[in-house]
């Protein structure tokens, strides 16, 4: 929960898909430490058992009938897809569904493909049940389902056009552009054209917070009440474990509500002033190492709780490959330069790049993994080998902020400096 008093500091730090950091200050010199709720021991059971008593709707397999055609939508930040993708068939299976009736689409990634979700089904269903990534760039990937009360032209994915059932599947997290978001972000924009997107996936709203009401949310509710949406599947994230702390199924506007109040319950850190020193460590989802996507939400999450020209030091286990996007920091001089260059030249990963440099630009920024070297230093960060580094770091530091999944927390500072522009 929310934390704003010392707390302790005996366990360590879950990073990455296997790291683990002890913090060798002493209580005295932590200002708030945010970990986020427990694992839940079984994605699979958790989400058998919403489905079964899901929130203001009959259980999920009353809803179902033999001939439907079924999409199931998966984001593409998604934790225990393969366990979510095997307990959903059971259920289609026993109701009498064909696995040629059954689509799982998927929103692209902004920089590495999904995994096949379909890999823990029997075989023969696997050969027959379609999975698709999303390809907004194809012509014919979308169809027109409608104009919107504002006038606003909606193209969306065919196979969810074509639909009887449609059943989105998403971590519900803050996220930079639609604040709190969930379930019906996984249908739009995410599987909307390209022109859609380059319209409306702008940069994150520094300004606003993640209660506040944002047009494309709206929107993105409207977008499923036209498509006749009924029933979504959302998760609240954990650190460590399985990624996922509670599974909430049912009418959507009824699990939304619910799983905003568990973000704001478990993912909220609200201190009184800066801290010095941030340690923001990077969850692993689905024992994969961490992406810059989710390295870079950390980031921004500590600029909210440091002073300017304090340090950030980002825990994680990211591979040392850089993405396009990224490259076309390599030769900036200034981060804001290279935040010119970015929005410029609008790589799938612009808004990633976007929250680091700004952290960049606000506080020096310490990274444990990624590239090694002056690859690291030319996209203005500091690389750390190892977390005795870390340590040293940190040597003599009475103020100092931890968070565990810090791609996840909302950090707010009360007494705080107006960022940089």
């Amino acid at each position: 929960m929310s934390s704003e008093v010392p707390l302790d500091v005996s366990s360590p730090l879950p990073y990455g898909a296997t790291g683990a950091w002890n913090c060798p200050l002493t209580a005295d010199a932590i200002a708030a430490r945010q970990s986020g709720p427990a694992a839940v021991p079984s994605i699979a059971q958790a989400v058998a058992t919403a489905c079964q008593v899901p929130c203001d709707f009959p259980a999920l397999a009353e809803a179902i009938i033999p001939d439907d055609r079924v999409v199931i939508v998966f984001n593409h930040r998604l934790a225990g897809r393969t366990e979510i993708a095997s307990e959903l068939w059971n259920i289609l299976a026993a109701r009498g569904v064909s696995p040629a009736n059954v689509t799982i689409i998927d929103a692209p990634s902004p920089v590495e493909p999904p995994v096949d979700p379909r890999t823990g089904l029997p075989q023969g269903v696997r050969d027959e049940l379609v999975w698709q990534i999303h390809q907004p760039a194809d012509p014919v990937a979308t169809g027109y389902l409608g104009s919107s009360v504002g006038g606003e032209r909606i193209y969306i994915s065919r196979a969810l056009l074509d639909a009887d059932l449609i059943i989105p599947v998403s971590t519900v997290e803050m996220d930079p552009v639609h604040g709190i978001c969930g379930a019906m972000h996984a249908i739009f924009p995410a599987l909307t054209n390209s022109e859609s997107l380059q319209r409306l996936l702008k940069a994150g709203h520094e300004e606003l917070s993640a209660e506040d009401e944002r047009p494309i949310r709206q929107l993105a509710e409207e977008v499923a009440g036209m498509l006749g949406v009924q029933f979504s599947i959302e998760l609240v994230p954990s650190a460590s474990g399985t990624g996922v702390s509670q599974v909430l199924a049912g009418q959507p506007e009824a699990v939304h509500r619910l799983a905003r109040q568990a973000i704001r319950e478990h993912w909220l850190l609200k201190v009184d002033r800066r801290s010095e020193s941030v340690v923001a460590a990077v969850a692993s989802r689905d024992g994969r190492p961490c992406t810059w996507e989710d390295v870079s939400r950390a980031a921004q999450t500590a600029r909210r709780l440091v002073t300017r020209g304090g340090r950030i030091i980002l825990l994680t286990d990211l591979p040392g490959t850089l993405t396009e996007g990224w490259e076309l920091v390599r030769d900036c001089t200034q981060p804001r330069d290279a935040m010119k260059r970015v929005r410029m030249v609008q790589p799938a990963d612009e808004i990633a790049i976007d929250q680091m440099l700004r952290a960049a630009d606000f506080a020096t920024v310490y990274l444990l993994g990624g590239p090694e070297g002056d690859v690291l230093e030319d996209l203005f960060l500091h690389p750390l080998a190892s977390p005795k580094e870390v340590d040293r770091l940190l040597e003599g530091s009475d103020d100092c902020i931890l968070l565990s999944g810090a791609q996840y927390v909302r950090g707010k500072a009360r007494a705080s400096d107006a960022d940089p522009e």
